[in-house]
């Protein structure tokens, strides 16, 4: 690859067709920052490792109104095409654990807020918080999706946090296949 005096990157014979193999790159190196492996949300910004889909981030997420947590508006479902409060990073490797603490007491049936462990589509984890109606209550919904099959945990009564990590835990090992 090489730069243009315009400042543009181009390959090194100027063609648009890709290669097969390349020889090693003249360009200087450029350190990119790393992206830390844990947030506690202590920083006034959010870190450009955060993604939303069709909007940015610091549209609905806020980390002044109380410093250490991240405060989430909600705003449309999270299959609408609009406006939708999903705060994402990427996972940069193939084992991870996943934690994290919520504060959320939804009232209506519409409010819900969680964890979502999502690929694409047809591939995903979606741990949530909810008010059910029929219960009267706050309840905990957990749906795994993999093309080749749907399995559905539905779990029905008030979560303390106990209860809430215990079953985070026992879903991811359970899809990732381990065992404690």
């Amino acid at each position: 690859m090489r730069w243009t005096k315009g400042g543009w990157l181009r390959t090194m014979d100027g063609s648009n067709l890709a290669k097969i193999e390349a020889g090693e790159s003249a360009l200087p190196e450029y350190p990119v920052e790393q992206i830390p492996s844990f947030d506690d949300f202590d920083s006034p910004k959010l870190g450009n490792w955060y993604y939303a889909p069709r909007i940015l981030p610091q549209t609905f997420a806020d980390l002044k109104a109380r410093p250490g947590y991240v405060r989430i508006r909600g705003q449309e479902s999270r299959t609408s095409l609009n406006q939708v409060s999903i705060l994402a990073r990427k996972l940069t490797y193939v084992h991870a654990r996943i934690t994290t603490k919520m504060e959320f007491v939804p009232e209506v049936h519409q409010h819900s807020a969680g964890l979502i462990l999502y690929y694409d589509n047809m591939n995903y984890i979606n741990l949530r918080k909810y008010y059910s109606e029929t219960l009267g209550q706050t309840a905990a919904f957990a749906l795994s999706v993999f093309v080749a099959f749907v399995l559905v945990h539905v779990i029905s009564y008030m979560l303390d946090a106990g209860q809430a990590r215990q079953m985070t835990r026992d879903l991811l090992f359970w899809q990732a296949g381990q065992e404690e």
